[in-house]
């Protein structure tokens, strides 16, 4: 049996369906406001992923100064040699990096690499020089004859470890070889993080005076073991 419906039904029916469609203002007054809240939203997820990748560089940081604080345990409380070829500090602390095949020229651990800074990856995969990694060792605390940790005056405002851009090739850091526009990484809110003697790791900023100027006796203090 054929069903009938009536041209008044068809009329509601079609009514209503054009009442629910978009019209083409409608859909690019969407079209724009998707636009705004993403132009709105995008800084704040950069800010969010930057933030995420700084704290992953501070635990970097820490894990790095454990290995440290250990293989000093085991050493008569010294740091491994910064300048030795045969046994410098990173191919020393490789081991209590959890790297179980360590080698003497290339280092492997992930931990030598900050997310916004990476170390300078090279042959064979994964490997890394000594040289061109995110973070360097204080050159007044172990150079060719480390220091003892216990001997390092005020340690809560020494430099243990510091960000350097991964072009800078040097294993160590000294205050009167490195000033911020030579390499200093400071892309962390305009500021790097630091390890320091006490193992304790904290982001200061560029305007730091142990950072912006290294060569005077007000930033000093934050390199030299006995000051």
């Amino acid at each position: 049996m054929k069903q009938f419906i009536s041209p008044a039904f068809r009329k509601v029916i079609s009514q209503f369906f054009r009442s629910q469609a978009f019209t083409l203002v409608e859909l690019l007054v969407v079209i724009a406001i998707i636009a705004i809240l993403a132009a709105l939203l995008l800084p704040s997820l950069k800010s969010a992923r930057d933030q995420a990748k700084g704290m992953k560089c501070m635990n970097n940081l820490r894990q790095l100064g454990i290995g440290l604080a250990t293989y000093s345990s085991e050493n008569n409380d010294t740091l491994p040699y910064a300048n030795i070829p045969s046994a410098r500090w990173v191919f020393l602390l490789e081991p209590y990096l959890g790297v179980q095949t360590p080698q003497a020229t290339r280092a492997f651990s992930p931990l030598w690499d900050c997310p916004m800074n990476p170390s300078l990856i090279e042959t064979p995969p994964s490997s890394r020089s000594d040289a061109n990694l995110s973070y360097r060792l204080n050159k007044d605390l172990s150079y060719s004859n480390p220091v003892m940790l216990s001997h390092v005056k005020n340690p809560s405002a020494k430099f243990m470890l510091v960000e350097a851009v991964k072009e800078y090739t040097a294993t160590y850091v000294t205050y009167t070889g490195l000033a911020l526009s030579d390499g200093f990484y400071v892309g962390h809110r305009v500021g790097m993080n630091v390890l320091w003697c006490d193992s304790h790791v904290e982001r200061i900023s560029e305007t730091h005076p142990g950072v912006l100027i290294p060569y005077a006796a007000a930033g000093q203090q934050y390199w030299i073991k006995d000051q």
